[in-house]
């Protein structure tokens, strides 16, 4: 795990910060096992919806991946789990079933997630993780969520999303709003994921994480490990996290800007690499 964090230099971010209990995350994916071995510390709400929050069959593939991202945003330090920001308030609103079927289980659609992400705002979040495509994505001029999306940026609420695994270059819909930060995947040798989903706007504006064979929680108080570019959103939206932790009079321009690192030439439709320290100098010269 020490080589993970230090890919991506959080471990001095971790050392210092488990994280504050101003700083709520929203998690829109699958339900969640709060009662996991490596949750069960973490401060987990629950909202409900049509669809509901809380694990009721632990096999689903929508319980698994909601839990699993649980895990490496929240899970607990002495565990398995990445456990990158523990004591961050987690609220989890669910836009997968738990009847998903494989293959379809990372797909929500334009009004299920717009009704989400309104909820998270509203529910006080302010980071969201969307370990998720979009179903139906030619559809990508849907002006409800994109109003809900400019609401998220007004309220500086900072929304970081998954490139996708389709190894498709263009545009990607979900992505497409100017406030979001998409997140590409990557191995443990900093090698992008043959996966990845790439083009000049996740080049521009976006940042690469960890995502390969990374182990963290699933149901039964069992680990698994799971690969993809929803893998790595919480790395992200995790480091955020922290840094908002440590500098909370930042503003959620500030974080993104520092997140982004606006003195790396961007010239590839590969983002760079997250660099936690690199974030968390940049916010400490700006006094902070």
């Amino acid at each position: 795990m020490n080589n993970l964090f230090g890919l991506i230099r959080i471990k001095e971010l971790m050392n210092i910060t488990k994280g504050s209990k101003d700083i709520k995350i929203g998690l829109i994916d699958g339900p969640v096992q709060a009662e996991h071995k490596n949750l069960v510390k973490s401060n987990i709400t629950l909202i409900n919806s049509d669809i509901k929050p809380k694990c009721l069959t632990n096999d689903s593939i929508a319980c698994k991946h909601g839990t699993f991202i649980a895990g490496i945003l929240c899970g607990n330090r002495d565990s398995e789990t990445p456990g990158i920001c523990p004591q961050c308030p987690l609220i989890v609103r669910p836009v997968f079933p738990e009847e998903t079927v494989a293959g379809k289980y990372t797909n929500s659609n334009f009004e299920e997630l717009t009704k989400a992400v309104n909820d998270i705002i509203n529910a006080g979040a302010k980071i969201i993780n969307l370990s998720l495509g979009i179903a139906k994505a030619n559809n990508y001029e849907f002006p409800a969520l994109k109003a809900v999306l400019d609401f998220a940026y007004k309220k500086g609420v900072l929304v970081f999303a998954a490139a996708g695994n389709h190894g498709n270059i263009g545009v990607i819909p979900l992505i497409s709003h100017p406030w979001i930060i998409p997140v590409t995947a990557c191995d443990i040798n900093g090698i992008p994921y043959k996966k990845n989903n790439l083009g000049i706007t996740i080049g521009k504006r976006g940042i690469m994480a960890p995502g390969v064979d990374i182990s963290s929680a699933i149901p039964e108080d069992k680990l698994s490990k799971m690969s993809g570019t929803s893998v790595a959103v919480p790395f992200v939206a995790g480091t955020a996290a922290l840094l908002w932790s440590l500098y909370p009079k930042a503003s959620a321009y500030d974080i993104h800007k520092a997140i982004l690192k606006p003195d790396y030439p961007r010239k590839s439709i590969i983002p760079p690499l997250l660099d936690g320290m690199g974030s968390y100098i940049s916010l400490k010269q700006n006094n902070y």
